[in-house]
């Protein structure tokens, strides 16, 4: 029974998928098989490290932000009330535009600025979250709300523990006996931010009616984001090195007008002369045995970068997608407006 098993097993392998093989091409390959939130337990939180890095010093990786930003959200994400009496439905437009430009509570934007940040945010580290912050009366707001943007470093990954009864909490995110988020626990500050001089490592628990969790996943069951760069980082760290290098070659060979070859010197070690100093349309006469040649050098962009940025670049296939997953709140009816 156990060898007809063994055969079995043996017989698959031999006969099964070619891409499950372990013949020479694939030798190296080694997929890991754990599932995602392992995967970004991990490392998220250097992967996402790395992707602010590469934004704030990366040409490429800012243009591929800006350009799923200005995809996703356009112009903005708009709601259009389906009310029938005029008069009612201008009053709720009115205080809709109010509303819009006190939405943010760090008062830095308007409430579509505000959806430009989460999709930049949504980019770099796979989710952002909006905290939603009820007002006073007396906090002189027309509509007393607002949304608080909190990134994805606030929430823990590392908090994981049963609690008393059926819940748990699963990398910062607290959730009941049938799998329900019930609520989210958020860090008081930043953990990089040494200007914030809060308690380092201290948590609030929020609940998830008071948070909007903007999440893009990838798998089947996964609680954290990943950040798009994840795939192209190795490549977009690689391609600035080589762009540096390649300036610098092209710097120091600019700098070299031309080389004149002369017959071997009695003293080979006697400067010359003096430097020759050439002015457009200048004629040379050489002594006998001497020769003139320029240094030659492409001023083309290089094959590498223009190879890696159609088929690999960063924006190639994030330009037009545009669908995240908003978790934790109802979905509103909101319409996206057309672009001009």
């Amino acid at each position: 029974m156990a060898f007809d098993a063994f055969r079995q097993r043996i017989g698959s392998i031999i006969g099964g998928f070619d891409a499950a093989q372990a013949h020479r091409r694939l030798r190296g390959f080694r997929a890991s098989r754990a599932h995602v939130n392992t995967l970004i337990a991990a490392s998220g939180e250097t992967i996402t490290a790395r992707a602010r890095w590469l934004l704030r010093n990366n040409g490429y990786a800012a243009n591929a932000v800006e350009s799923f930003a200005s995809n996703v959200v356009g112009d903005g994400i708009k709601p259009s009330s389906s009310i029938a009496d005029a008069a009612k439905k201008e009053e709720l437009q009115g205080l809709w535009l109010a509303w819009t430009d006190d939405a943010d509570a760090e008062g830095l934007t308007d409430f579509y600025g505000l959806q430009r940040r989460a999709a930049r945010e949504v980019f770099l580290s796979g989710e952002v979250f909006l905290r939603i912050r009820p007002r006073r009366a007396e906090d002189g707001l027309t509509v007393p709300l607002q949304l608080q943007m909190l990134p994805a470093e606030m929430l823990p990954l590392d908090m994981n523990r049963t609690l008393p009864g059926a819940g748990l909490i699963r990398q910062g995110i607290e959730f009941d006996g049938i799998g329900r988020r019930t609520a989210y626990h958020f860090l008081r500050r930043h953990p990089g931010d040494m200007t914030d001089p809060g308690l380092a490592g201290e948590t609030v628990r929020v609940p998830a009616a008071d948070v909007i969790h903007v999440l893009d996943p990838v798998e089947a069951g996964q609680l954290r984001g990943v950040s798009r760069f994840a795939a192209a980082i190795v490549k977009l760290f690689t391609l600035d090195l080589y762009d540096d290098a390649e300036l610098e070659r092209k710097k120091i060979a600019s700098m070299f007008a031309m080389f004149i070859t002369s017959p071997a010197p009695e003293t080979p070690l006697e400067p010359a002369d003096e430097d020759l100093e050439v002015e457009p349309g200048q004629v040379v006469r050489l002594d006998p045995g001497e020769d003139v040649s320029t240094q030659r050098w492409s001023r083309n962009f290089g094959p590498v970068d223009r190879l890696w940025l159609v088929n690999e670049g960063p924006t190639r296939r994030w330009r037009n997608r545009s669908a995240i997953q908003l978790s934790s709140r109802p979905r509103l009816p909101l319409k996206r407006s057309a672009k001009n």
